[in-house]
């Protein structure tokens, strides 16, 4: 897997939204106890697979596999990973931010899936 970042060179600020679609960046952080969706890619097979070079529609191409997110240190499960409606290729993880991460400007995040992980990013955390 590979995540998203904000300045296109997969390093840095994670291309990582609050459900409001807030960027989890310094002037607009993710609270604790709230979902953000991590988009990336690299994430297998998904139920029901749209046609190539179609757009997922809602959220009805969930992944095979679970993918676990780690941010700030501890790991949780996803709510949701699947193709990202509306996009092509692209791969939409739902997490909650725990309660008991510390918060900061540049809190560390990845996504792992069957022992392979990607590339830690930064979100903005209160």
């Amino acid at each position: 897997p590979a995540i998203f970042t904000a300045n296109a060179s997969g390093n840095g600020q994670g291309a990582v939204v609050n459900l409001q679609g807030q960027t989890a960046a310094a002037a607009t952080p993710v609270a604790r106890g709230q979902y953000i969706q991590i988009y990336c890619v690299g994430l297998g097979a998904v139920s029901n697979q749209p046609p190539t070079g179609d757009a997922a529609v809602g959220a009805s191409s969930a992944t095979l596999d679970t993918p676990t997110v780690t941010i700030g240190g501890t790991q949780v499960p996803s709510s949701y990973a699947g193709l990202a409606p509306g996009f092509v290729g692209v791969y939409q993880v739902n997490a909650l931010v725990p309660l008991g991460i510390t918060p900061g400007s540049a809190v560390p995040l990845n996504v792992s899936l069957n022992g392979a992980e990607s590339q830690t990013v930064t979100i903005a955390v209160q």
